[in-house]
């Protein structure tokens, strides 16, 4: 499960961490995802899933991580996929950036169910953006 950091787990206060509040729920919400998943058998991977870095203009991503720990939001993983049990005795010279997930938690999210019906929530998203 990844889970993006600005807008889904803290209010979008970029880059300065401390105005961010947490978003409404979010802690409980975890929980619940956490729980159901475990509920069914399975065993919850949760990865920090974010565009925030550490560089010269500041410890973007050192910040997001200690939020995170601040409010008792766990994170098996930062920005890098779990190990995928099929390679796991294979070494990967140039693993991809792209984060493995089934899930993707994001404020930003548009869901794609093979028909484009997302288009129809972006024209609305892009109206009321206007």
């Amino acid at each position: 499960m990844a889970v993006d950091f600005d807008g889904t787990i803290a209010n979008n206060a970029f880059p300065n961490i401390t105005k961010a509040g947490l978003v409404p729920n979010i802690k409980t919400r975890l929980v619940n995802i956490e729980q159901y998943i475990l509920e069914h058998g399975f065993n919850p991977i949760f990865v920090l899933w974010t565009c925030r870095s550490n560089n010269e203009l500041g410890n973007f991503l050192d910040e997001a991580v200690q939020y995170c720990k601040n409010n008792e939001i766990h994170f098996d993983y930062i920005n890098e996929s779990p190990q995928h049990p099929m390679f796991k005795n294979i070494k990967v010279e140039n693993p991809s950036p792209k984060i493995h997930a089934d899930v993707y938690i994001d404020d930003k999210a548009l869901n794609f169910y093979g028909d484009y019906r997302f288009i129809d929530y972006l024209e609305e998203y892009i109206k009321n953006e206007k």
